[in-house]
C-alpha cells in the first residue's frame, strides 16, 4: 500500500494487493480510489497534484506538480488521472479532449474542496469526465449548471458532495444535455436553481443513480431532479426536504422512454403544485416502474401527496410500495391520476397508511388504470380510494398492516415498515405472469409476495 494510501489498480486482474509492474504504485489502495490504472505496465499511474507543492515538481507522489494546467498538460496517456492532495482548489474547467479523473486524495471528501466564483467545470462533447471523493461547493451558473454543465458530454460523481451551488437556468448543482450522468453515493446538499431541477436538469439525457442521497434541494420543477425527455435509473437513493414551487417536491418526470425508480426513500418533499414527491407527465413506457420504495410525510399543495400522473397518456408499474402520512390539499394524499389514457398504468401491490387528504389513492373518471392488490388503513377521508370500477383488479382491501414500528412522531429514522409476523398483507401479493410484462412477484424464499 501506498504511503498516502491513494493508489489503487483498475486492471489488477488478481487484486492481490501487489504492484506487479513494479513502478511504486500499488494497486489497491486503502481509500479505494482508482490509481495504477494498468499494474502490467510500469509508465501508466496517476499524477498528483498538490497546491503547495514545489514549482519544479514533476508530477510524481515526492514531487507532485503544483498547478492543474501542469497536471492536464502531463496526463498519462493510459491512466488519465488526476489525484488532488487535501485542499481547496479553485476550479473554471472546460473540457472536450477525451476522458479525465479527479480523485480526492484526502481520507473523505471534506479535505478536497472544489470551488468557483463560476462553474467548476463546462463538459462538451467528445468530454468525459469523473469526480471521486471531494467537495464541489458554492459554484454559480449564470443559465444552466451551477456547478457543472454538460453539452453532449459523460460525467461521473462518485462518492462526491455537491454543496451550496446554483444556477440561474435549470440544474442548480449539474445540467446535462444530450449527455450522460453516473452517481454512486453522491450528494446533493442545499443546491438550487430559478428554473428547474435544483440539484439536476437532465434534457436528452440518461441518469444512472446508485445509492445518492438529495438534501434540501429547491426548484421550480423538481426540486432534486427535473427529468426533460430523458431516461433515468435510481436504487437505493434518499430525498429529503426537497421543495418544488410546481411539480415534483423530489422529481419531475416529461415524457422520456425509461423511468425506474427502486428501493429508495422518499420522505417529507413538498410541491406547491402537483405530486409532493414525484410529478410524472406524459409518460408511456411498460418497462418503467416505481417500486420498493417508501414515501413518508411528503406534502403537496394540490393533488398527489406522494405520486402524481398527468397529461395525455401514464404507463408504469407502481408496486410494492409503502405510502405513509402524505398529505394533499386537494384529491390523492398519496396519488392523483388525471392522465387521459392511463391503460398502461398498473398500481398493485402497494400499502397505504395514514395519509391525509381526499381518499390515498384518487383516478380521475378518465383516467382508467389498473388497481390491485392495495391495502389501506387510516386514510383521513375514511373512504381509502377512488377510481373507476373498470379498472379494478380485485384484492384491494382495508386493514391494518400492522408495521413493527410506526412512532407518527415525523421522524422517519424513527419508523420501521416491516410488516410483523401476523400482517394480513404476508403472501397476499398478485401471481407470477400477471401481468404479462411484469412478471415476478414472489419474494426471494419464493413465496407469495
Amino acid at each position: 500500500v501506498s504511503e498516502w494510501g491513494i493508489y489503487g489498480d483498475s486492471i489488477d486482474i488478481s487484486n492481490d494487493g501487489i504492484d506487479n509492474d513494479g513502478d511504486g504504485y500499488s494497486p489497491t489502495g486503502t481509500c479505494g480510489l482508482l490509481g495504477d490504472c494498468d499494474d502490467n505496465d510500469p509508465t501508466a499511474y496517476p499524477i498528483v497534484l498538490d497546491l503547495s507543492a514545489d514549482p519544479d515538481g514533476d508530477g510524481s507522489l515526492d514531487a507532485p506538480y503544483d498547478t492543474l494546467e501542469m497536471a492536464l498538460n502531463n496526463l498519462d496517456p493510459v491512466c488519465r488521472t488526476i489525484v488532488m492532495m487535501p485542499g481547496t482548489y479553485n476550479l473554471n474547467l472546460e473540457w472536450n479532449n477525451g476522458f479525465v479523473a479527479f480523485n480526492g486524495g484526502g481520507a473523505g471528501p471534506e479535505e478536497v474542496i472544489l470551488e468557483s466564483g463560476g462553474r467548476i467545470a463546462d463538459l462538451s462533447s467528445g468530454g468525459s469526465m469523473r469526480f471521486s471523493n471531494l467537495t464541489i461547493q458554492n459554484g454559480q451558473g449564470s443559465g444552466d449548471g451551477g456547478a457543472i454543465r454538460v453539452q453532449g458530454g459523460d460525467l461521473t460523481l462518485e462518492e462526491v458532495y455537491l454543496y451550496n451551488n446554483h444556477a440561474v437556468g435549470d440544474g442548480g448543482a449539474v445540467s446535462i444535455s444530450d449527455g450522460s450522468l453516473t452517481l454512486s453515493n453522491a450528494v446533493f446538499d442545499s443546491n438550487s436553481s430559478e428554473d428547474d431541477g435544483g440539484a439536476i436538469s437532465m434534457l436528452s439525457g440518461i441518469l444512472i443513480d446508485n445509492g445518492s442521497q438529495y438534501l434540501s434541494n429547491t426548484g421550480t420543477r423538481g426540486g432534486a431532479i427535473l427529468l426533460d425527455v430523458s431516461d433515468a435509473q435510481i436504487t437505493g437513493a434518499q430525498f429529503t426536504s426537497n421543495i418544488a414551487s410546481s411539480t415534483g417536491g423530489a422529481i419531475a418526470l416529461s415524457a422520456g422512454t425509461l423511468f425506474q425508480t427502486q428501493q429508495s426513500l422518499f420522505t417529507s418533499n413538498t410541491s406547491t403544485e402537483k405530486g409532493g414527491a414525484v410529478f410524472v407527465g406524459n409518460h408511456a413506457q411498460q418497462n418503467s416502474f416505481v417500486r420498493n420504495n417508501i414515501f413518508q410525510g411528503n406534502v403537496t399543495a394540490q393533488k398527489g401527496g406522494a405520486l402524481a400522473f398527468s397529461g395525455a397518456v401514464s404507463s408504469m408499474m407502481v408496486a410494492n410500495n409503502t405510502f405513509v402520512d402524505n398529505q394533499s390539499a386537494q384529491q390523492g394524499a398519496a396519488i392523483f391520476g388525471e392522465a387521459t389514457d392511463a391503460n398502461g398504468l398498473y398500481i398493485w401491490s402497494n400499502i397505504f397508511y395514514a395519509n391525509d387528504g381526499n381518499y390515498a389513492l384518487y383516478l380521475m373518471d378518465e383516467s382508467i388504470g389498473s388497481v390491485g392488490y392495495n391495502s389501506a388503513f387510516l386514510t383521513t377521508s375514511v373512504v381509502p380510494w377512488y377510481f373507476d370500477a373498470s379498472g379494478d383488479a380485485g384484492e384491494n382491501i382495508e386493514e391494518d398492516p400492522n408495521f413493527l414500528t410506526f412512532s407518527n412522531d415525523g421522524d422517519p429514522s424513527n419508523d420501521d415498515f416491516s410488516l410483523s409476523s401476523g400482517s394480513p398483507m404476508i403472501d397476499t401479493g398478485p401471481s407470477n405472469g400477471t401481468p404479462s410484462f411484469y412478471s415476478t412477484w414472489e419474494d426471494l424464499d419464493g413465496s407469495a409476495n
